[in-house]
């Protein structure tokens, strides 16, 4: 059901580059389910904080403007099918596999340095105390479609290949 869901949002996200609330509350309720039928109280107990967690880790991300609110809330929805240690091994794949997307795409489009400066000023800035929504010139990415290949790296990673 989860890769139902998160492929429903990564084709959603790529046509339209928004994510459906009505598909995070249908993950959500889909996931509560899945742990009440599960039957074990500690996970129905740790639903709540569990979907929470990684609104609070990536919050100043989405502050920035460097990830949507969709890509947060799809993280949750991960969360609340898996656990916490399996969100977190999810977000760093995603991260991971779109970083190395977008050094690709930049060198193939001849920007790599440009867009990298951009990049290392926005830094210093925050450092600096300036904290401010990344205003970067490249064009917006389906990060659900990354949610999605973080999503089976920390499955293959788990559980192996079945």
């Amino acid at each position: 059901m989860l890769y139902v869901l998160l492929t429903v949002a990564a084709i959603g996200d790529f046509k339209n580059f928004r994510i459906s609330n009505r598909l995070i509350l249908t993950g959500l309720g889909f996931a509560f389910l899945f742990r009440l039928v599960g039957g074990k109280v500690a996970s129905i107990i740790w639903f709540l904080p569990d979907i929470i967690f990684p609104v609070v880790i990536l919050y100043f991300l989405y502050l920035s403007g460097i990830l949507g609110a969709g890509d947060i809330k799809l993280f949750s929805v991960v969360c609340g099918f898996t656990n916490l240690k399996f969100t977190v091994i999810c977000i760093f794949a995603a991260f991971i596999a779109a970083a190395g997307y977008g050094l690709i795409s930049m060198v193939r489009q001849k920007e790599l340095f440009c867009r990298m400066r951009d990049g290392f000023l926005y830094l210093s800035g925050i450092f600096c105390g300036r904290f401010v929504r990344y205003q970067g010139q490249g064009k917006a990415v389906s990060f659900a479609v990354y949610v999605l290949l973080g999503t089976v790296f920390a499955d293959i990673y788990f559980y192996g290949l079945r």
